[in-house]
């Protein structure tokens, strides 16, 4: 494993999901989300993955229930 590469994807994603929780529009933080997962799929997953998880499971209680469907279906591939 390639813990530099590893670390700079970290690093990027953290970044993005970042500015998607800074932006209030839970769409984009539920795409920076699956984004992530799926650089974490390729690079492997940080120690600090949980904080992405804990991301799109806040979106479940959201009042639009579009957001709480689409912020399920991301959370359950996170399991």
């Amino acid at each position: 494993m390639d813990y530099e590469k590893l670390n700079q994807v970290k690093t990027k994603c953290k970044g993005v999901l970042t500015r998607a929780l800074n932006s209030d529009d839970p769409f984009k933080v539920i795409d920076a989300v699956r984004r992530s997962r799926l650089a974490f799929d390729i690079h492997g997953w940080p120690d600090q993955w949980p904080t992405w998880a804990i991301a799109v499971r806040d979106l479940e209680f959201h009042d639009d229930p579009l957001v709480q469907s689409a912020a399920r279906d991301e959370a359950d591939k996170w399991r």
